[in-house]
């Protein structure tokens, strides 16, 4: 793959972490201040959410989190020429940042059971696995790699977008103000849009046999 490519997407996975427990709900106080990753929590004080009347996808807001580590467990993937260590410190890491996500003690006792946390563990435990075995994906086909990271960045994009959209106005009510937007949003969003680029050109530019077999025997 095109040089610089695998550092690009650790830059992109990077922000995209930093902007994902950064704050997305804004506040002069910085108590009030609410990172993207608590919505999980957060939007459960809500009578609407938790009656339903506001649906909300809580698990939206955990996924910023587990696909930032994806992206960095995978920069290895995406360019097979990185420095030794990075192919090996990406992995760890990943996997590492991933285990994060778990429910909180002693919820994550019953997580794999209570209906308020399993799909949350679940999902963790799939990124952390994934991570730690994304050195077997190099082995797939530089399109099947751009493929997946721009499809990955469009769901990582879209889905947690649009559950921010939905719980705002509530925040806008709680606090008697309009809230505005984080800037960890902003730079979360900015992180998965540099990914789908990346992606999308990969996908492009191995779109013909000829650099596909171009790109095997460079890799020889």
């Amino acid at each position: 793959m095109r040089r610089g490519i695998g550092y690009l997407t650790l830059l992109s996975g990077l922000a995209a972490l930093a902007g994902a427990v950064g704050p997305w709900i804004p506040h002069p106080a910085v108590g009030l201040r609410v990172a993207g990753f608590d919505l999980f929590e957060m939007t459960g004080i809500f009578p609407a959410v938790r009656a339903g009347a506001v649906p909300v996808f809580r698990e939206a807001f955990v996924l910023p989190l587990l696909l930032s580590a994806l992206v960095v467990a995978l920069a290895p993937v995406v360019d097979r020429r990185l420095p030794s260590f990075l192919r090996w410190v990406c992995p760890v890491l990943g996997a590492a940042l991933a285990l994060t996500a778990l429910p909180p003690y002693p919820a994550i006792l019953t997580a794999y059971r209570d209906p308020m946390y399993r799909l949350r563990f679940y999902l963790t435990v799939g990124a952390v696995l994934l991570a730690a075995t994304s050195p077997l994906l190099r082995r797939l086909s530089p399109r099947t790699v751009g493929g997946g990271l721009a499809a990955l960045a469009a769901v990582g994009f879209g889905l947690p977008l649009a559950q921010y959209i939905r719980v705002r106005p509530l925040f806008d009510a709680l606090y008697g103000r309009p809230v505005g937007v984080g800037w960890g949003l902003i730079l979360y969003l900015a992180g998965m849009g540099l990914l789908f680029l990346l992606g999308l050109a990969t996908l492009l530019a191995f779109a013909t046999p000829e650099t596909q077999r171009a790109q095997r025997f460079s890799s020889q």
